[in-house]
Formats: C-alpha cells, sequence, structure tokens
C-alpha cells in the first residue's frame, strides 16, 4: 500500500472508531440514565454495546501498530 494509502486508511479507522466509542457510550449512559429502558431485551443491547466498545479499544492498539508499520 502506499504511503498516501496508509494515511487514507489510518483516518478512516480513526474516524470510525471515534464514531463508535461515541455511539457506544451513548447507549450505555442512556442506558444507566433511563430506568424505563431497562428491559431484559434491552440488556442484550447493553451488553452488545460493552463488547462492541471493548472490541474497538483492544483491537484499534492492534490496528494502529499495523498502520505505523505500514507508514514507516
Amino acid at each position: 500500500m502506499s504511503d498516501v494509502g496508509a494515511v487514507l486508511w489510518a483516518i478512516a479507522m480513526a474516524v470510525l472508531s471515534i464514531v463508535t466509542v461515541v455511539g457506544n457510550l451513548a447507549v450505555l449512559l442512556s442506558y444507566y440514565l433511563d430506568k424505563n429502558i431497562r428491559h431484559p431485551s434491552n440488556y442484550f443491547i447493553f451488553s452488545l454495546a460493552v463488547s462492541d466498545l471493548a472490541a474497538v479499544i483492544l483491537g484499534d492498539s492492534r490496528r494502529k501498530h499495523e498502520c505505523e508499520r505500514e507508514i514507516g
């Protein structure tokens, strides 16, 4: 991959990571603050947000190293 492609890929991944973190934090915060949505069916969505947040945080460190290696 060229340097320009690697930089564009890194920017795209950074933007997607930020959007994912903000979206999942919004789900977690709304579940915590609004007691009316605390139903067993919504607990599934809550747990998906937790696991997705963990995947983004843990997975992005690996992707960050791959992008740094590509760029040099």
